[in-house]
């Protein structure tokens, strides 16, 4: 009996560790997400650096708050490309509407920012 109970718990953790990871990992790939890698996608220093085409990568780590219609995010993924590497660091606010703050590229070994979008809070 203990058996079966131990077999049942190790088929839980297998599907619900993962299953929480997916939805964590899902739900920072909000609208800032996509407004900073659309952003990223049709800047021509990034993809003169990086080269094209530009994929990020599956995980998205930062941090999101929202209550109702106000929020902030600050998100950072990777970005690979035909060339290169790199990170990218979002700064983003909800006012209604998500609108991106502050986008950055970068690749530490090379020593490369570039800043795609600096907004300065009022």
């Amino acid at each position: 009996m203990q058996k079966n109970w131990a077999r049942v718990g190790f088929g839980l953790v297998v599907v619900l560790v993962p299953l929480f990871f997916f939805t964590l990992f899902s739900m920072l790939k909000g609208e800032a997400y996509k407004q900073s890698l659309s952003l990223i996608r049709s800047n021509q220093e990034v993809i003169e650096y990086v080269g094209q085409p530009i994929e990020p990568s599956y995980f998205v780590g930062g941090k999101i708050q929202y209550n109702g219609v106000q929020g902030m995010a600050t998100l950072g993924y990777s970005i690979i490309g035909s060339k290169k590497e790199a990170s990218v660091y979002v700064v983003a606010h909800k006012n209604y509407k998500w609108i991106l703050d502050r986008v950055i590229v970068y690749n530490k070994q090379d020593g490369i920012q570039i800043e795609l979008l600096k907004k300065d809070k009022e």
